[in-house]
């Protein structure tokens, strides 16, 4: 399944621009799985995604109406897996409730991978920052039921050789 000029409104609207938007975006589809009522998509690719992020003053977001409860008495396939989501050239915007940009990464090329949409998520990539080259490597566990979401992340500077990494 392909599309072409995806864009997902931002449904707060505050900023004037989608919060996610491709060029192009290529889903490989399981047809045993679509058969069982299940969505497991061996291979997606996306080419030019961008995402904007848009923080609140309560330090949530945009991306807050996307949880699970929000898809209540809809459609929901039983179970959705991500084998290999390949990104090329994305970029990932992060503004302030006005707009203002607070920092974004840009060139990111790289692969996601999910067992479920509630994840664990695996995500290896490399982005360009400040005309730097960074490489980044991100695993979560499972959300708690509380919705805390254990995270091991790695920045690593492959010029220097230097890495920051961060577990929480």
């Amino acid at each position: 399944v392909e599309f072409g000029q995806v864009r997902v409104a931002d449904t707060q609207g505050s900023v004037g621009r989608p919060m996610f938007m491709a060029d192009n975006f290529t889903v490989w589809l399981s047809v045993g799985a679509l058969l069982s009522g299940a969505i497991e998509a061996k291979d997606i690719e996306l080419r030019k995604p961008t995402v904007t992020l848009v923080l609140d003053e309560k330090g949530g977001g945009n991306w807050a109406s996307l949880s699970p409860e929000s898809f209540r008495g809809r459609f929901v396939p039983a179970r959705v897996a991500f084998d290999s989501v390949r990104i090329a050239d994305g970029t990932l915007s992060i503004v302030g409730p006005d707009g203002t940009a607070k920092t974004k990464f840009e060139n990111i090329d790289g692969e996601l991978s999910a067992q479920a949409l509630e994840g664990p998520y695996r995500l290896v990539a490399t982005f360009l920052r400040s005309g730097a080259r960074r490489e980044f490597r991100l695993s979560t566990a499972r959300a708690a039921d509380d919705g805390a979401v254990h995270f091991k992340g790695t920045v690593r500077d492959p010029a220097s050789g230097v890495s920051y990494s961060l577990e929480g």
